[in-house]
């Protein structure tokens, strides 16, 4: 027979008396026992590499002595808030360091979600539109003609092309005027405060104007050289003119640990690729960030007008609309309810930031700008109740390292929709899902038969966060924010943290 640990035979006695204090028999387990809040002080945890099925909680002391043990396993010393409260009846379930401000990263999505769900609802569309202020007569128009672009962050090339279609099947062949791009739904800011210059380059930082094409972004392709020291081959997938390069980098033997492969751009489309690309890797890609998207813009209209034979002579200008102006010809996105399945499972920042723009711009009816994006948002969550003058929200995206939230009114906004049927219905069919897709498609596996985790990640250097709905088999559903701030190196240890929390509490 094998000796008991004198820990464990310590915590048996804990526990015994505290069912002895709390009233329930201690032949067993009362299937009646209240829950009450759980405020529990900052621990300095440490995270280990595994993940175990956790033991299913009985009580709200064993669910927060649970979660207790699992950041006590934390080997450094971040800053760890968490929320956990009763969907049903806003009754808080557990509670440590949940009114600290956090740097929220991707979690922010889900107070852009709720807002454009709330103010602009689940089948808003972006329009793109064709207008003149002239008329068409034997395949002529004499007038200008406008592209208004909208900031729809799904537009592609092939969008434009139809559109000027449709002006081919008006019978226009020439154009007597000038073509011109009216960006004037959004303000001219392509970035918010708070983004990093390093991050500006890459495709998950893509510049957010009224234009909007193929995502803002590109790829490129390159090919290491077949003799070390030569400049590997590089390509990309935009027509030439568009972008210039500066081609620093070398191609290695070996792999060169301290040389890493760079790109540096400006905000004239000037790239320049610096470091080492290993030949044994074979060719690489990167999908950039199109820093400029006005010269592509122009050439995909030029493109198109060729495409559909309507002849034009002279420069394409930038150039509000006049109010006059007839329409003939509109493209028009995906509901917004689609849209947002995109933006919360795949994380999209230029959606989530288009949306931002978007709701300054229908909210005080001007141009969609940070500020205002920022100041709407707030304004339609008012029924939420969360202290806004208490946070600070930059952009819609999470990707500005000012923003700073609690977990407090993460649950606060999740309590909200969840209450919404209308919003909630959008919420739970966009979310990721854990264990199945979007960004929770391979965590949380170990999750049982009846119990399910719908939340969003946030992952940033020294940042990791979750948060949204955890279905419990015994207890409903809880909503919940684990936001974990202030620590070095990967984020995988501390994802693996709230796994373990989140799979705790499904047992719960």
């Amino acid at each position: 027979m094998k000796r008991l640990s004198l820990k464990f035979v310590v915590r048996c006695s804990r526990l015994w008396l505290g069912l002895g204090l709390l009233g329930i028999p201690l032949g067993g387990w009362s299937t009646h026992t209240p829950i009450h809040p759980i405020h529990v002080h900052a621990i300095h945890a440490k995270v280990s590499g595994s993940i175990k099925p956790p033991v299913r909680a009985k009580s709200p002391t064993s669910l927060s002595q649970g979660i207790r043990d699992v950041l006590q396993s934390v080997k450094s010393n971040p800053h760890i808030g968490i929320m956990i409260r009763s969907a049903q009846t806003n009754e808080v379930i557990f509670s440590q360091q949940a009114s600290h401000l956090f740097t929220p990263a991707s979690v922010l999505k889900l107070f852009t979600a709720v807002a454009a769900l709330q103010y602009l609802g689940p089948h808003f569309r972006f329009s793109t539109q064709l207008l003149s202020d002239g008329h068409i007569h034997h395949e002529v128009l004499t007038g200008n003609l406008v592209i208004r672009f909208s900031g729809d962050p799904a537009l592609t090339h092939h969008h434009i092309d139809e559109l000027i279609g449709q002006l081919a099947a008006l019978g226009v062949r020439r154009i007597l005027g000038s073509v011109d791009i009216d960006n004037s739904v959004y303000g001219s800011v392509p970035y918010p405060p708070g983004w990093i210059w390093d991050d500006l380059s890459y495709s998950y930082a893509a510049p957010l104007s009224a234009i909007v094409l193929d995502s803002n972004k590109f790829s490129i392709h390159l090919i290491p050289a077949s003799i070390a020291g030569q400049h590997p081959q590089l390509s990309s997938s935009v027509a030439p003119g568009i972008v210039q390069w500066i081609n620093q980098a070398v191609t290695t033997a070996t792999y060169q640990k301290k040389c890493p492969l760079t790109i540096y751009s400006d905000a004239h489309n000037h790239y320049r690729l610096s470091g080492c690309l290993n030949k044994n890797l074979g060719p690489q890609h990167r999908t950039l960030a199109l820093r400029n998207p006005m010269p592509y813009a122009k050439w995909v209209i030029r493109t198109a007008l060729q495409n559909n034979h309507i002849a034009y002579q002279g420069p394409i200008r930038i150039r509000a609309s006049h109010s006059h102006a007839t329409v003939l010809a509109t493209h028009e996105s995906v509901p917004l309810a689609k849209m947002l399945k995109r933006m919360l499972k795949k994380s999209d920042n230029l959606i989530a930031n288009s949306l931002f723009k978007k709701l300054g711009a229908s909210y005080y009816q001007q141009s969609g700008t940070w500020k205002n994006g920022a100041d709407a948002l707030k304004e339609i969550l008012k029924p939420t109740r969360i202290a806004f003058k208490e946070n600070l929200i930059d952009d819609g995206a999470g990707l500005s390292h000012y923003n700073l939230i609690t977990p407090d009114q993460l649950t606060q906004l999740l309590y909200y929709a969840y209450h919404q049927p209308a919003i909630r219905a959008v919420l739970m069919e966009t979310l990721p899902i854990a264990g199945k897709d979007g960004t929770l498609v391979g965590r949380m596996r170990l999750i049982n038969h009846g119990e399910e985790v719908r939340a969003k990640t946030g992952s940033m250097s020294g940042v990791s966060t979750l948060a949204g709905y955890i279905y419990t088999r015994r207890h409903g559903v809880l909503i919940f924010a684990i936001m974990i701030n202030q620590f070095v190196g990967k984020n995988r240890p501390f994802t693996h943290l709230e796994d373990r929390v989140c799979q705790w509490v499904a047992h719960y």
